[in-house]
């Protein structure tokens, strides 16, 4: 029996697009990884793709060679979490931070204290949920949520004890798409 044609392979992984002429087949697998595999013989099916391929090759998407890994992407959300949460707000390291709370009217200056400790505890486990790598997806989605939350505020209420508004957007927006990455990773 001859080396299997394109056209008889399984579905998983499917060959989209067979391009003779050049001697490839590019196929899509399930998770976005992609192969390319050297079309080397004729076929001997009939009626078949008239080209067979040669073993599967993987194409380096340059990924491994580029990104940091996962766990350092999550270590370094995670640190800013902990750090926004413990020593700014729980500590009280970042006097700012309560000014901003006090002027925001649902809190204001008799509970911002608490408030912030309250923060604090759930930016701290935010931090502790990222690092854990549990549910990676819903951890952003809820980052981010909170994120747009705290900046709204802080821009309709606070808009005049942030030193940086534009930069704050700026960051956080980074961040943002960080925490978005780790989810991505997360799905291979």
């Amino acid at each position: 029996m001859g080396t299997p044609c394109l056209d008889a392979w399984p579905q998983t992984p499917q060959v989209r697009n067979a391009i003779a002429g050049y001697g490839l087949a590019i196929a899509y697998e399930p998770q976005h990884s992609v192969t390319v595999m050297q079309i080397t013989e004729p076929c001997e099916c009939p009626g078949q793709n008239r080209w067979a391929a040669a073993p599967q090759v993987p194409l380096s998407t340059g990924r491994d060679r580029v990104m940091p890994p996962l766990i350092l992407i999550r270590i370094a959300i995670a640190a800013v979490w902990i750090y926004e949460g413990l020593w700014c707000k729980i500590l009280g390291r970042l006097p700012g931070q309560q000014v901003t709370a006090a002027t925001v009217p649902f809190i204001g200056p008799k509970f911002a204290h608490l408030f912030l400790i309250g923060l604090g505890v759930l930016e701290c486990a935010l931090g502790i949920w990222t690092l854990s790598g549990w549910q990676l997806w819903w951890a952003a989605l809820v980052q981010t949520v909170l994120l747009a939350s705290m900046n709204t505020c802080g821009l309709i209420w606070a808009r005049r004890s942030i030193h940086d508004p534009a930069g704050m957007l700026v960051k956080n927006f980074a961040f943002v798409i960080l925490m978005w990455v780790a989810a991505g990773l997360h799905s291979f």
